[in-house]
């Protein structure tokens, strides 16, 4: 499972490469400012002299695009833990963490490991109320893994039998979980972004269509390989770099 100290990394190094792109593309913009703003020259003139700018600036942008793709993609393959309570809560330690990073593990897993047993063997000689009523003094109390192990005795019972009934997590805030998806949502806004930038590098017009698409989450357009040499077979190069 990836760690939180790890998605901040990466989104981090997004951010730089995207910094990066928008640097590229404001001085490509720059050249092309000064270029079209010699009214003496002829239009054809201008136009090879933009499209010659446009071919040396816009390599650093496709590669730096596809390093931001990447690192996404990497996290998107890494992050489906987060977006499970059930789980999270099951990594919580009962006793003293290692350290006061959230997610930290047990200090001691030997002590964890008789400390589950004997919480689960008392659990296991309660009646449902009673379980039911532990488990919403751990949750208002933020005990989080003595709520997850009364979440394993609940279900572990017949469900068939009367008066049977999910511990309810609804309610239940795990700080790091949010934190996490905050980043990952932020993370996902960046790589929603790279199909306008190609755009921007390319010159070519973005409509509001496309940031709508984008805002919304519509994948790239390079998700398969493309004929060598195009702005989308650097991206894919830069991804497997």
């Amino acid at each position: 499972m990836i760690t939180l100290g790890r998605i901040e990394e990466i989104v981090k190094e997004m951010k730089r490469h995207q910094a990066d792109v928008a640097r590229f593309q404001g001085e490509l913009d720059a050249t092309i400012a000064r270029i079209t703003a010699d009214a003496t020259r002829h239009p054809d003139y201008i136009k090879e002299k933009v499209t010659e700018a446009r071919s040396k600036a816009t390599p650093a942008i496709y590669e730096t695009l596809g390093r931001l793709h990447a690192l996404h993609e990497g996290l998107v393959k890494e992050s489906a833990p987060w977006h499970d309570k059930r789980f999270l809560l099951s990594t919580k330690p009962l006793t003293e963490p290692l350290n006061s990073i959230p997610g930290a593990p047990a200090k001691d897993q030997a002590v964890e490991a008789m400390a589950r047993l004997s919480k689960m063997t008392e659990f296991s000689k309660m009646d449902a109320d009673l379980l039911h009523a532990l488990a919403e003094d751990a949750k208002r109390e933020n005990r989080l893994a003595e709520l997850h192990l009364a979440c394993l005795e609940n279900n572990s019972r017949d469900q068939k039998q009367p008066g049977w009934r999910p511990v309810d997590l609804a309610g239940v805030e795990l700080p790091d979980q949010m934190q996490a998806l905050e980043l990952l949502t932020e993370a996902r806004k960046m790589a929603n972004g790279i199909s306008i930038s190609m755009k921007q590098a390319e010159g070519k017009p973005v409509s509001p269509v496309d940031r709508i698409s984008a805002e919304r989450g519509n994948p790239p357009p390079f998700a398969h390989p493309l004929p060598a040499g195009s702005p989308q077979s650097r991206i894919n190069a830069a991804r497997e770099v």
